[in-house]
């Protein structure tokens, strides 16, 4: 069981596999274009991929440097530098309709890029006008949060960083599981969103 597990959830290094996920994991995106990007991946080419967003009916055509694939909670995603968008995001797989390998090179990123958006993002789609969060950790937590992450702390023991924010239902979970140890200081309007959810469960429990 334990050797079926890391099979099935290992990024797969050749063709061989590519039957394998598509017995297995047929929902988690479009195989033909995951192994489109997978190569494009290997050759550090773009990819044109024809795309629909969560909120949007309409397929969307962009143009995108893929830097790592991943697959987390039964689906397959791809984290990538959009040209349309001008910056990073991650794009679900069974949203992809098509992919197309393009002739046009890009310089792979840090390896360090690629792994703080698999550590801290929620691999949901980001939006058109990406957000960040800055959050404050306290010294009672910061210690193994900098140790972790390769940060430093600040005279008092904090650590305060920004996280990549494509979700924010994730943001709220992220900062509530540390309790009173971590706060959002930006933007407002996700202060809010965790104060909205405090007045919930407090309501909820009487």
């Amino acid at each position: 069981l334990t050797r079926l597990r890391e099979t099935i959830t290992r990024l797969p290094i050749n063709d061989r596999h590519e039957g394998i996920r598509h017995a297995e994991l047929a929902a988690a995106g479009n195989t033909a274009g995951l192994a489109t990007i997978r190569a494009a991946l290997a050759a550090h080419r773009k990819v044109r991929i024809r795309y629909r967003g969560g909120a949007s009916a309409e397929l969307s055509e962009r143009v995108i440097a893929p830097y790592g694939l991943a697959f987390a909670n039964g689906m397959w995603y791809v984290v990538a530098w959009c040209d349309r968008s001008g910056g990073l995001r991650v794009f679900r797989m069974d949203r992809v309709e098509s992919a197309e390998r393009l002739a046009e090179a890009f310089d792979p990123p840090q390896a360090s890029v690629v792994d703080a958006v698999l550590r801290d993002g929620p691999f949901h789609v980001s939006s058109e006008k990406p957000e960040r969060m800055t959050v404050r950790y306290s010294p009672k937590v910061a210690r193994w949060i900098a140790e972790r992450e390769g940060k430093s702390l600040a005279a008092d023991g904090s650590l305060t960083t920004d996280r990549p924010l494509a979700d924010p239902a994730w943001g709220v979970r992220h900062v509530l599981q540390y309790g009173p140890e971590a706060e959002v200081l930006e933007p407002g309007w996700m202060r809010e969103e965790v104060f909205e959810r405090l007045r919930t469960m407090v309501g909820d429990t009487g």
